[in-house]
């Protein structure tokens, strides 16, 4: 088969779970494997952790990353990719929340620098990326900051979610999450990290189990039992033969529960020693409801209960 040939048939082949990867221990997701996750390739990484300034990464659990869209291991990855490398860019600098120079970008993408270079300067042309002459440092602009913003924004509530979540994280001091589901999954869409030395830190895009999350088993009660059960069982057939099988009558009693409270807490759920008090976001979203959450240790987020669950529940209300 000629290289050009192989190559596209190479492009259309679902990916598979590497098998060896489950065996060996798990490690951090390092800057320099981000392009692997934004490349579509699956990862088994702890890119959900229970995290100490101090101490380092506690209570590492593995958790499925890929790009985004449908969590289904059998997506075929037919990608643009221009249009994946701008998101990749944009992706990187949301994990860096910093100005970067070239080197820097090339480094971190994995990308040929003439490519990086000139979707930079395309971006600088259309007011989407900043570039500081003197540190030759690029950062995005502002623009970009507002091109989404309308998505989130209701007509007949007062405030963005961003917003609500930026009130929420100020007033609690804790990690605060948003989360969707994605196919088989929960995809924490954004993440603002508590202050704490020792802190729930999962990254914004990190896909878990939805039955292993306590903002996907919030999603789960808006299901009727009979959906959550075929969920639960196509997820058992496509992942939990390589890994840990969803316990469907365990997460209907779950979800039962979240039904009854009208919300959720989860304790050494998905992370050895990390908790969630979720609620759900009463707007739906072009069409999607989210669950909003607030996550730390165990200790202070049962200390805390009282006050994290009235101000979640609010916030979520607001939005």
């Amino acid at each position: 088969m000629h290289g050009t040939q192989a190559a596209a048939r190479a492009v259309l082949m679902p990916l598979q779970w590497d098998t060896d990867e489950r065996k060996r221990p798990f490690r951090l997701l390092q800057p320099a494997d981000r392009s692997q996750v934004c490349r579509g390739r699956v990862v088994l990484a702890s890119g959900c952790r229970l995290q100490s300034a101090a101490t380092g990464w506690l209570g590492k659990l593995p958790c499925l990353n890929h790009m985004g869209g449908s969590a289904s291991i059998g997506w075929k990855a037919a990608m643009v990719k221009s249009a994946v490398r701008v998101f990749e860019l944009l992706e990187m600098f949301e994990a860096e929340r910093r100005p970067l120079r070239v080197a820097d970008i090339v480094e971190r993408l994995g990308a040929p620098q003439s490519s990086v270079s000139m979707l930079l300067k395309s971006l600088v042309a259309r007011g989407y990326m900043e570039f500081d002459a003197t540190k030759r440092e690029y950062c995005p602009s502002i623009r970009i900051s507002f091109l989404g913003d309308w998505t989130t924004r209701m007509p007949d509530r007062p405030e963005a979610i961003q917003d609500a979540m930026r009130r929420l994280a100020a007033e609690t001091g804790e990690t605060v999450l948003l989360g969707r589901q994605s196919g088989l999954q929960l995809q924490y869409l954004s993440v603002i990290e508590s202050q704490h030395a020792l802190r729930f830190s999962p990254s914004p895009g990190t896909m878990r189990p939805i039955h292993r999350s306590a903002i996907g088993i919030l999603l789960m009660s808006q299901l009727e039992d009979e959906q959550i059960g075929l969920l639960l069982r196509r997820y058992n057939a496509e992942v939990g033969r390589a890994g840990h099988p969803a316990k469907i009558a365990e997460t209907l009693r779950a979800v039962a529960l979240a039904r009854d409270q009208g919300h959720y807490e989860s304790a050494n759920l998905a992370t050895t020693g990390a908790g969630v008090i979720a609620a759900l976001v009463q707007t739906l979203i072009r069409g999607q409801r989210l669950g909003l959450g607030i996550g730390a240790p165990i200790e202070r987020l049962h200390r805390r209960r009282k006050q994290l669950l009235s101000a979640v529940l609010a916030a979520a209300k607001k939005c």
